[in-house]
């Protein structure tokens, strides 16, 4: 099976550039990949990959089958593979579409990894295999298809008796109860016990009619079994309920083997026959008309047909699973594209909804845009930010929409009578109850999370052992932690609301937060010294509330100091809803401190010299939710792609020195 998985990556990355082979893949897939095979071979070539010292391992021990020159498998490395997902009739298939260029090669490689074991079967227009009852091959001179399919019985909550599966079998015929077993009772064998026999008549027959007759009757004789008897008894008994077991067990195997092939021999047949069926070959897939063909992979998932698959492929024809969330995000259709550029990774995003209800209720939470002033207190030292703004009564608004749909569904599915409006009363009662608009002005929707620094500190700490006495040992010592040191700003149209919410503490006589204090127009509360934080401060001026770390930037905060923002930072985050940037090189150096004295640090050296920049951005366009990510690298690379490939060697030449150590 691992080799298996093996020769699926290999497979996997081995094609994107042409849209013939996307025309095999069905319009109605819930989810579907492409992968660019001739752009990423093009920046890391295939001879090149298979050079690195990691590779040549895994080829002499893992990968044995396949050829020194991975150009030699018969897979064209200039057209591009596809990938898809389908659930037919509670079966889930994962179907990979691989380009072939020489099927001699390609029957060849089948011919090394499986050997006589596999028989291969001639259909009509392609050969096929099956490697297990999940894994099935087949091709032709132009293409190959792997199916992967997967049968799960559905959940189901009712109670089910353990045994019901086994109705044809006598169970108490073979199920052996090891309670009626008692290996503590002695064993009694009584002697055979004589009748006493009569007195003979005689001279003193009379005298003895006096005397009580006496009868003699020896006791039964107890025999205790050994300890070592009893010990064999146990253990006979355990094995013989051992192997009833073990023999339960194979016949349920093999039968939800049965039962598996049954249901999906007959989907893999059809997927097959519909594949190589040349009546789709004019069809032009709507999944991939969002695929760039200048990027490198791309990925499509319609969220609400993907999510009801899945649900009911483990849960089974749930209404109340099936019915959650159906009105909001997952109702939406999502893709794609990815680039490995020279010195960064680039990945673009689209959810875009699917009816014009939803459509206007991104539009409506996200037409926002951030608060400038909270812009003004960020600070100088920046290690990540996140930021985000949003409309918080329309995000009510919209929640609200959800519920309904949800609780419907929820109630629908156990009232079946019900005609699905009941939770529309309960939500309006609730909204009515609400107030959206007091909420959004405490909270309005705008917010930014800084984080400036990683601080080391010296902490004392005491362990406790034993000795060979068992009298206890106290130790104490000191160790480096890491300090968080971060600022939280939020904006708000209810200051007086906050202002009682921030001074409701400073009753002692309520609470005995003792360190809480107020101090130059700003809160504080001061932490014991094992904590995770030392001090943290509150503060709202102008409309501006902030939590931090930092004495001086509440300080800014009260007095009104304005703090200068880099402006790459002030654009990303005043152009858009969500934005987000980390330094990942300096976030790694602060926590490396903390493992020095690890003996695998030096992996942690080599994530440090090799780690970037990892930046976010996300805004509305259209009714549609657009968002960018970006992943820069360090170090000397060709390209981002090969990036990848160099730091995985890294880290390879570096468990082989640990390996030639140990030995």
């Amino acid at each position: 099976m691992k080799n298996y998985i093996l020769f699926l990556t290999i497979c996997f990355s081995a094609t994107i550039y042409g849209q013939d082979l996307a025309n095999k893949v069905p319009q109605n897939s819930p989810f579907a990949v492409c992968i660019n095979s001739k752009n990423l071979n093009d920046k890391v070539a295939i001879k090149t990959i298979q050079e690195y010292p990691w590779m040549k391992e895994l080829f002499e021990k893992q990968l044995q089958f396949l050829p020194k020159d991975l150009t030699q498998t018969g897979i064209d490395l200039t057209r591009s593979s596809y990938q898809y997902y389908s659930n037919r009739d509670t079966v889930m298939n994962y179907v990979v579409l691989i380009p072939l260029n020489n099927t001699v090669q390609f029957e060849k490689l089948i011919q090394t990894k499986y050997g006589d074991s596999i028989k291969v079967k001639k259909q009509t227009n392609y050969s096929t295999i099956s490697t297990s009852k999940n894994h099935h091959l087949a091709w032709n001179e132009k293409f190959a298809v792997l199916v992967n399919a997967s049968y799960t019985r559905p959940y189901k909550n009712d109670y089910i008796d353990p045994y019901s599966d086994l109705e044809l079998m006598d169970s108490t015929a073979v199920i052996v109860d090891s309670a009626a077993v008692n290996y503590g009772d002695p064993v009694y064998i009584p002697e055979e016990i004589k009748p006493t026999p009569e007195p003979k008549k005689g001279k003193n027959s009379k005298k003895s009619k006096n005397k009580k007759s006496k009868k003699t009757v020896k006791e039964p004789v107890i025999i205790e079994p050994t300890e070592e008897e009893l010990y064999a008894q146990q253990e006979k008994a355990y094995a013989d309920l051992e192997e009833t077991n073990r023999k339960l067990q194979e016949i349920e195997d093999k039968k939800n083997d049965s039962i598996e092939r049954l249901k999906i021999d007959p989907i893999v047949e059809i997927i097959l026959k519909e594949t190589f069926s040349s009546t789709n070959a004019t069809l032009t897939s709507e999944i991939f008309k969002n695929n760039d063909p200048k990027s490198d992979f791309y990925a499509f998932a319609d969220l609400d047909l993907l999510s009801t698959q899945l649900l009911s492929g483990f849960a089974g024809k749930n209404e109340a699973l099936l019915g959650v969330y159906k009105n909001g995000l997952l109702n939406s259709n999502y893709h794609i594209n990815g680039y490995f550029e020279k010195e960064r990774i680039r990945v673009n995003q689209v959810i875009t909804p699917k009816t014009d209800e939803l459509r206007k209720s991104y539009q409506d939470m996200f037409s926002s845009k951030i608060d400038k002033n909270l812009l003004n207190y960020m600070g100088n030292t920046i290690l990540g930010y996140y930021s985000i703004s949003m409309d918080t009564q329309a995000f009510m608004n919209y929640e609200y929409m959800v519920l309904k749909s949800t609780l419907n569904s929820v109630y629908k599915s156990f009232m079946k009578e019900a005609d699905a409006n009941e939770a529309d009363i309960i939500i309006d009662a609730l909204a009515l109850v609400i107030d959206e608009k007091a909420i959004a002005d405490l909270v309005p929707g705008n917010a930014i999370f800084v984080l400036h620094d990683l601080k080391k500190v010296q902490r004392e700490f005491v362990t406790y052992t034993y000795d060979e006495n068992y009298e206890q040992i106290e130790t104490k010592g000191n160790k480096d932690e890491i300090l968080p040191d971060f600022t939280f700003l939020m904006n708000t149209r209810n200051e007086d609301f906050l202002n009682k919410l921030l001074k409701l503490p400073l009753n002692k006589s309520k609470f005995t937060a003792t360190d809480y204090q107020l101090t130059n127009g700003y809160y504080s509360v001061h932490f014991g010294k094992d904590n995770l934080l030392e001090n943290l401060y509150f503060g709202l001026k102008n409309g501006v509330l902030m939590i931090t770390t930092s004495k001086e930037n509440i300080q800014n905060l009260i007095q009104q100091k304005v703090m200068p923002l880099q402006a790459n930072y002030k654009k990303a985050i005043t152009k858009n809803n969500s934005s987000a940037w980390f330094d990942m090189q300096k976030i790694i150096t602060a926590y490396k401190t903390e493992l020095d004295k690890e003996p695998k640090s030096n992996y942690w050296d080599i994530a440090l010299k090799n780690a970037g920049e990892l930046s976010f951005e996300s805004k509305i366009k259209n009714g549609a939710i657009i968002s960018e990510a970006l992943y820069s690298i360090k170090g000397e690379h060709t390209n981002s792609l090969q990036y990848f490939f160099d730091v995985i060697n890294e880290f390879y030449t570096e468990k082989q020195k640990e390996t030639i150590i140990t030995e």
